[in-house]
């Protein structure tokens, strides 16, 4: 069988351990990391091999049609390398038994500490400070840029899908549930505490603020 994997990155990702994994299964690796459409890889279209589909989301700008794999000989699998696989259009995966797998929980601890790192950079206004360019005058800037309190809004859904920071500040965090498990760790050593709400009641958040 071989293993058509469509990543730029694959050689700094990829570990030993992983390779020898590969190697026992007799799986025949077929990297592709310059950035091209799928239809460009020739090879993976000819042959009769067994073959499965694995790719960076990234590679493909979070979308993959049924015309971009439709034509490929002996598909047995297609491979996203993300926690969703929504960005791969199943349709004709689906009608002719291809299973479309996914990464459970990939990345979770990293877009955890990344939303975080988010909220910090709301709470000090560091956004408005690179708008802005850096004034820092003490005398002047001190009390437009001084740090904000983060304020829960009360009221809203114990179940839902961004985190929020304040009246006008909030996170998506796109319904992964090991994802707001680990979130709610960090803020009980934080001493945070979250809302949470629907995509439905955007416009609620507006309102408010």
């Amino acid at each position: 069988m071989k293993a058509f994997i469509f990543d730029p990155i694959w050689n700094q990702l990829i570990t030993d351990d992983l390779l020898a994994k590969l190697k026992c299964a007799e799986i025949e690796i077929v990297v592709i990391e310059e950035l091209a459409p799928i239809a460009a890889c020739e090879s993976l279209f000819h042959g009769n091999d067994e073959r499965i589909l694995a790719i960076n989301p990234d590679y493909v700008g979070w979308k993959v049609s049924s015309d971009d794999y439709k034509n490929i000989p002996n598909l047995k699998g297609i491979f996203g390398a993300a926690t969703s696989f929504s960005w791969i259009d199943r349709t004709y995966a689906d009608a002719n038994a291809i299973p479309v797998c996914n990464i459970r929980n990939f990345s979770t601890e990293a877009v955890a500490e990344w939303a975080i790192t988010m909220m910090w950079n709301l709470a000090r206004q560091v956004p408005r400070l690179i708008k802005d360019g850096f004034p820092l005058d003490f005398d002047t800037d001190f009390m437009k840029y001084r740090g904000l309190e983060l304020l829960e809004i009360s009221g809203l859904p114990s179940r839902g899908d961004a985190l929020v920071l304040g009246w006008k500040y909030f996170i998506g965090l796109n319904r992964q549930g090991a994802l707001l498990t680990l979130i709610q760790s960090f803020r009980r050593s934080l001493r945070m505490r979250i809302s949470f709400f629907r995509p439905s009641l955007i416009t609620r958040i507006r309102e408010a603020s």
